[in-house]
């Protein structure tokens, strides 16, 4: 069956509406002993765990930046084992496998999934994005290589190539690493994976495959979403479903005793504006419309702040007379112009 691969090397337009590319190629798949890789303990219909059926679709991010060890409780190995290693997403082994993310579920023609590649892999690594998970099957769509990435698998199960005419191993143009996005098209049957290999916002790199609807594989599929890597030298990073980045981040940066203290706000979106709570009654929860606060009411709210073009806002207020000795609990609300919102971390802060 014929696939078409197209590398592009233009812009990529919001709405994952991409520029026509350059040129395009009609090539077939490669045989299936050209992929090393599904000689390890590839999988093929998974028993139904994780996930749930057609409940819609949610968004998530995680960047793994914590202790090496357990994933922790938003992920469920589902093929093998990974754990956190040097705050990337790693496999423990040389064998394939996935891992279900359940801070977030969408039907697998509405997922859009990116992570990124590690740079140059000393040995033979892919990362996969994973949709329809929580059924007896998935897909399961790959960049793989060594040193280089030079292959694309459209594939099922955990690793377990193609199915029903869908799919397959094919030779892209090689690439050192990169943010991959995977997504799908044409009401659902053609599976799409995009490289920027720069992680400059551009895209530069398409490849499709077509035959999703035809190819038995829908109906097997929930809608749960996950990650994939092999081996420990290709660990993945900064995963994202549906359009999830970075949560804003709450610091203090300064403090003078009985004077002022200085915070700083950052990973927002340029156009968010921010809202600080604090307190020296308790760390909360507090209810509220954008969900639970870690600062105990009664509270002091500052004004709303824009952030500036990195995203970042930093204020400085005045310290009251003799709080020094004093604890505040503070946490922060980011409004951001698609009228969402998300939470930064909470702080516990002695002050001097």
């Amino acid at each position: 069956m014929f696939q078409t691969l197209i590398p592009i090397r233009a812009t990529v337009l919001l709405g994952l509406a991409l520029t026509t590319p350059n040129f395009a190629q009609q090539v077939g798949p490669l045989p299936p002993s050209a992929d090393p890789t599904l000689n390890v303990g590839s999988v093929g219909a998974q028993p139904v765990a994780g996930g749930n059926l057609a409940l819609g679709g949610s968004s998530g991010f995680d960047n793994f930046n914590r202790a090496d060890g357990p994933l922790g409780a938003d992920w469920t190995p589902m093929v093998n084992n990974f754990e956190i290693r040097n705050n990337q997403f790693s496999n423990v082994g040389s064998v394939n496998g996935w891992s279900l993310y359940n801070a977030a579920t969408s039907l697998y023609e509405n997922a859009v999934i990116e992570f990124d590649l590690t740079r140059n892999p000393a040995g033979l690594a892919y990362g996969a994005a994973i949709t329809g998970g929580g059924g007896s099957d998935n897909t399961f769509t790959k960049i793989q290589g060594s040193a280089n990435y030079t292959n694309v698998g459209f594939y099922h199960g955990s690793n377990a190539g193609s199915i029903g005419g869908y799919g397959g191993f094919f030779t892209i143009t090689p690439v050192t690493g990169g943010r991959v996005r995977v997504y799908v098209t044409n009401g659902g049957d053609t599976m799409n994976a995009d490289i920027d290999e720069d992680i400059d916002g551009v895209f530069e790199y398409h490849y499709e495959s077509s035959g999703l609807l035809s190819s038995g594989l829908v109906p097997l599929m929930g809608d749960g979403v996950g990650l994939g890597s092999f081996s420990d030298v290709g660990p993945v990073d900064n995963f994202s479903a549906n359009g999830a980045g970075p949560e804003p981040v709450l610091q203090v940066t300064e403090i003078v005793p009985d004077q002022f203290i200085t915070f700083d706000i950052s990973n927002m979106d340029s156009g968010s504006t921010a809202v600080l709570v604090l307190s020296s009654v308790g760390p909360g929860p507090t209810v509220t419309p954008y969900g639970e606060i870690e600062v105990s009411l009664p509270w002091r709210r500052t004004p709303l702040f824009p952030a500036d073009a990195n995203g970042v806002v930093n204020f400085t207020s005045t310290l009251p007379p003799g709080a020094s000795g004093a604890t505040f609990y503070m946490q922060a609300v980011e409004f951001k112009d698609d009228a969402t919102t998300s939470l930064t971390n909470s702080l516990v802060v002695p002050l001097p």
